[in-house]
């Protein structure tokens, strides 16, 4: 049972989701998730149909061809005024990625900045649904929630927090859309993610129009690959068309087809069951509730019953260490009378939480099939649901923008023009993100996040800080150091804006001048 997921494993293979570490996974339109490699073998085999739902797929998984051939663009004949350069084909499998690891005599701890530290290990935390239950009481769904919290990092001055290395493949959009500023901007935010990745992290940049193109392959960012990335990042010109899918299954056969891998997995093992976590960030939390069935307390088992012994095993990518760690066993009172115990609050909070997820999906099927009405009714009865929880009473900041997340949800899909415009993309990032335990992209809208002010950032790193840590706490999943980050990339962009103003101030004040007339023409 190591490595498996029983809650969700995959419904072709019935293996793990996540097991064996670093397999490609594959997210239908539907939600249902499954081994890349399985679904790819089965739509090769005519199969264009959910295996859990029967719900039809409209994206497909890239499926390489039996006999594969290298690609060959064809090029019509140039004009006389213009000469189009030749792109060389993409490599069929994408297995020519540089090797992962430290440079020659170095260590892990040579990947540390100086005057930083590490915060300890994984905290493993358990809480019971109620902390006692009477002796004579039996429960079949008594409720128990595994918490597990990555360690932080303190950084002092304005260096970069130590990380494991990550492998990053960034899809770009060079459709027509993108011509002029657009492009201009995706470019200046590029040179910004080359300019912070470290040396031993990897970066493939993928390009798509009517085709996608592998522009770099995964490449380490030392001073020769950052190069190398930023000249490709240059040559990015708009073209006609807009394959999306195409550019995501390219990016996927990157990763999926890639020799070497960086980062660590998490199994937490729970008695003899095993729950892969996945790879945890710096302060990045997760949450797994379990329903155990607790027996009527014999006069021999004293005054409390044991239910869990919980241990996580993992390797910190960035100290090249195997750790485990075993946490309090997790035990319930057993008094003659609990009638008056309170129920956890970090319990509850994790019920609403999930529920909420469930009707999401639920929403989504409706919108999908055009009942937006119906998709409308489910979220607005949700929403009131979280409002009136003890969690939301309690002023719990992850409930509350819950429920802010739930009303917009609720606005964006209350018709087929607004769906199709941004609800489908905010249902299905809001999934991500609730399934996953992992911010995205649509909890970042910063300006709309009570009291912040990009005003209140410091210059100092500690300042930053300081700041991400109050807005983190705001928001589901998001952790201070992607928000620093966020920051980072907003005070380079305001910066680049300023300077461009300037240039263009100057360049009006010299057009604007008029050349001075020489005194003997005047007269």
């Amino acid at each position: 049972m190591e490595g498996l997921d029983q809650k969700n494993p995959c419904a072709i293979c019935l293996g793990g989701i996540g097991a064996g570490g670093g397999q490609a996974i594959f997210t239908a339109e539907c939600s249902h998730t499954f081994h890349f490699h399985c679904i790819s073998a089965s739509v090769a085999h005519g199969q264009q149909l959910c295996p859990l739902c029967n719900a039809h797929w409209r994206e497909l998984p890239f499926v390489r061809p039996a006999d594969p051939m290298p690609p060959v663009d064809v090029v019509q004949p140039p004009q006389q005024h213009r000469r189009l350069p030749i792109q060389p084909a993409d490599p069929v499998i994408f297995d020519d990625d540089e090797q992962v690891g430290l440079a020659a005599g170095a260590s892990a701890d040579d990947r540390r900045p100086s005057g930083t530290s590490y915060n300890g290990a994984v905290v493993v935390k358990t809480h019971t649904d109620y902390k006692a239950v009477a002796r004579d009481s039996a429960r079949d769904n008594f409720a128990v929630l595994v918490h597990l919290k990555a360690p932080g990092t303190d950084a002092a001055g304005d260096g970069p927090a130590p990380r494991a290395p990550l492998d990053l493949v960034i899809v770009v959009d060079v459709s027509s859309s993108m011509h002029g500023r657009k492009l201009a901007l995706l470019k200046q935010a590029m040179r910004f993610v080359i300019d912070i990745l470290g040396p031993d992290d990897r970066l493939c940049i993928v390009s798509f129009s009517s085709r996608a193109r592998r522009v770099t392959r995964l490449a380490r960012m030392s001073d020769a690959g950052k190069a190398l990335c930023a000249r490709a990042v240059e040559s990015l010109t708009a073209r006609p068309g807009t394959n999306i899918a195409e550019g995501l299954r390219t990016a996927a056969m990157v990763l999926d087809e890639r020799r070497y891998r960086n980062g660590g997995v998490f199994s937490v093992v729970l008695l003899a069951a095993s729950i892969v976590a996945g790879e945890l960030y710096a302060d990045e939390e997760r949450r797994f509730l379990l329903f155990l069935v607790i027996p009527r307390a014999e006069e021999t088992d004293g005054d409390a019953t044991t239910l869990l012994k919980v241990t996580c095993a993992y390797r910190d990518a960035a100290a090249g260490e195997d750790i485990n760690v075993t946490a309090e066993d997790t035990v319930v009172a057993r008094p003659e009378h609990a009638a008056d115990v309170a129920r956890s609050v970090e319990v509850e909070r994790e019920h609403v939480r999930v529920e909420a997820t469930e009707d999401i999906a639920a929403a989504r099927a409706g919108a999908e099939r055009g009942a937006h009405q119906e998709a409308v009714e489910i979220l607005e009865n949700r929403r009131r649901a979280v409002a009136l929880s003890d969690a939301a009473r309690g002023g719990d900041a992850m409930i509350a923008a819950l429920e802010m997340e739930l009303r917009d949800m609720s606005r964006r899909v209350s018709s087929r023009q607004s769906y199709a415009r941004s609800g489908r993309a905010y249902m299905l990032a809001g999934m991500s993100a609730h399934m996953q335990q992992r911010g995205s992209s649509s909890q970042l809208q910063l300006p709309s996040v009570i009291g912040f002010d990009s005003g209140r950032v410091t210059t100092s790193m500690a300042g930053t800080n300081q700041v991400s840590q109050q807005v983190a706490a705001t928001l589901p999943y998001v952790t201070p150091a992607t928000l620093a980050m966020l920051l980072r990339s907003r005070k380079a962009r305001e910066a680049a804006a300023e300077s461009e103003q300037q240039q263009h101030k100057v360049q009006e004040g010299t057009e604007g001048s008029e050349p001075k007339v020489p005194e003997e023409l005047n007269q």
